[in-house]
Formats: structure tokens, sequence, C-alpha cells
């Protein structure tokens, strides 16, 4: 049976291979089209209830995306480098709406 498929594809390869590129533009555009949504709304039904408890604990706490954001350094514990990630959390903390949240600022 296999065999049969694959001798009508090789003996009929560039219908075959008109048949893709007819295809492949059109679906490329169409994944183009989709759009990413990480929000917990899309990914948990609404009246579940973990989805509620989770509703009530953001109206008392709030919520937010976030950010991570890395520094790399050979020696990251010296006063050059820590003063640099200090200025970097400050010029953060003065964005509206931003906050910080790293070991280094529970020291200042």
């Amino acid at each position: 049976m296999l065999a049969r498929y694959f001798s009508f594809v090789i003996a009929k390869r560039w219908w075959v291979i008109a048949l893709y590129a007819l295809f492949l533009l059109p679906s490329a555009w169409l994944a183009a089209q989709v759009r990413q949504d990480n929000s917990i709304d899309r990914l948990i039904v609404a009246g579940d209830p973990d989805n509620v408890a989770m509703r009530e604990f953001q109206q008392v706490f709030g919520a937010g995306e976030y950010a991570l954001l890395l520094a790399q350094a050979h020696d990251p514990f010296a006063p050059k480098v820590l003063g640099e990630i200090d200025r970097i959390e400050q010029a953060i903390e003065a964005i509206p709406g931003a906050s910080v949240n790293s070991a280094l600022s529970v020291f200042r």
C-alpha cells in the first residue's frame, strides 16, 4: 500500500511540489495572523473555582505583568557592580507603575 503511494508521489513529484507551494503561501500568511496572549484569562475557564479565588486575591493584593532582568559580572559583589545594579533598580522604580523586587533592594 505504501509502496504504491510513494511510487505515485515520485511519479507526480512536480504536481506534489506545485500543490505544496500552492498551500505554503496562504498557510504562512494565516500563521502570521495568530496572536499570542499569555494572560491567565486565556488559559483558565472564567467560572473555575481557582480562577475565582485568584480574582479575589488580585482585588486585595493587586496583580500585573512582570519582567525578569538579569545582570552578569565577574564579581557580582564588587562595590562598583552593586552600585550599578542599584542605579538600574532606582531607574526602574522611577517608571510609573513599575516596582523592583530584588535581594539588593532589601538592604537599601
